[in-house]
């Protein structure tokens, strides 16, 4: 699970870029890297580009379980983009509401145009573009245990994480 980077091992770097509030799933992130790191055995780091009120609260729930992270609070874009392209997998457990159902963020444009795998709630929106699991996302309910079992499948799947990787770009 640790992924060399030249001749350098490191854990595995999850990013999360949004604001820190109630539907953007900052808070469902969190707690599926806990499940990761215990259930799976898989130590990640976990970057936060963002702020937001949640951000107290998450913090806290990472220092409690140990979890090897940073919080960046709120960048200039070409900041949170040269951030963005250093991760492993971009997550975006977003919540069920009607505006995470019709529109796709940027941040998810810019994780393809990047080459970053992208683990995303499955919303109406990605099965409407003919998104397919595996291929172009890899769908996640926002839950923790299902995002932690696709950032799993991401992070143990050379196979897949380079299909995603690919693939982006011709999104």
């Amino acid at each position: 699970h640790i992924v060399m980077k030249g001749n350098v091992k490191r854990k595995p770097l999850i990013g999360f870029l949004g604001s820190l509030t109630w539907w953007q799933g900052a808070d469902i992130l969190v707690k599926a890297v806990v499940i990761l790191t215990k259930k799976y055995s898989t130590p990640v780091r976990l970057i936060i580009i963002g702020d937001g009120p949640l951000r107290q609260v998450i913090e806290s729930a990472l220092k409690v379980a140990n979890i090897d992270y940073k919080i960046t609070g709120f960048l200039p874009h070409i900041s949170a983009l040269k951030l963005l392209s250093r991760v492993d997998a971009l997550v975006a457990p977003r919540k069920r509401i009607s505006s995470t159902e019709c529109n796709i963020p940027i941040k998810i444009i810019e994780a393809w145009a990047l080459g970053i795998p992208v683990i995303v709630t499955k919303h109406r929106i990605f099965v409407a573009m003919g998104l397919r699991d595996g291929e172009h996302v890899v769908y996640c309910q926002p839950n923790p245990h299902s995002v932690a079992h696709a950032i799993y499948r991401v992070l143990t799947n050379a196979e897949l994480k380079n299909k995603l990787s690919l693939n982006g770009p011709n999104i």
